[in-house]
């Protein structure tokens, strides 16, 4: 049987930082993006389109304000590069789905990755801890 492996040796031009695995904490309650959509109108037509609306924004804006600036616009991840997310969500009850694409629109809007269309292997675990929400990520190049 043979076997193959996902690691490769470094492209010329790649630096050691290519290789680097990124890993940081959010705080705060991770908000389910699917369950945070609101109707609005818009003034001048009238036209009803749906928007993310408190929780999801707010979170957002929380995010987007705690990824340490050594990561920002990294821009990791391509078609040739695929990236592995590993994260834990703790959330303050066991109520909240577990959902993450929050966390992945906001790596992509920090910067931290080029689209997150190139994570393609997740791996997500929801925990509680009522007193400290808080969300670990942790990514890796494969």
């Amino acid at each position: 049987m043979k076997t193959t492996s996902r690691v490769r040796s470094a492209e010329p031009g790649e630096t050691s930082q290519d290789h680097a695995s990124v890993a940081f904490v959010v705080l705060g309650q991770c908000s389910s993006l699917k369950n945070s959509r609101r109707l609005f109108r818009n003034r001048k037509t009238g036209t009803p389109f749906f928007a993310r609306a408190g929780a999801a924004i707010a979170f957002m804006d929380a995010f987007y304000a705690q990824v340490p600036s050594k990561y920002r616009n990294l821009k990791l991840g391509s078609l040739t590069r695929p990236l592995r997310l590993i994260a834990t969500v703790y959330y303050q009850s066991r109520r909240s789905d577990l959902d993450v694409s929050a966390v992945m629109d906001g790596l992509q809007q920090a910067g931290v990755i080029a689209n997150d269309r190139f994570i393609i292997e997740q791996h997500l675990f929801a925990e509680v801890d009522a007193k400290n929400p808080r969300v670990e990520i942790h990514l890796e190049l494969i």
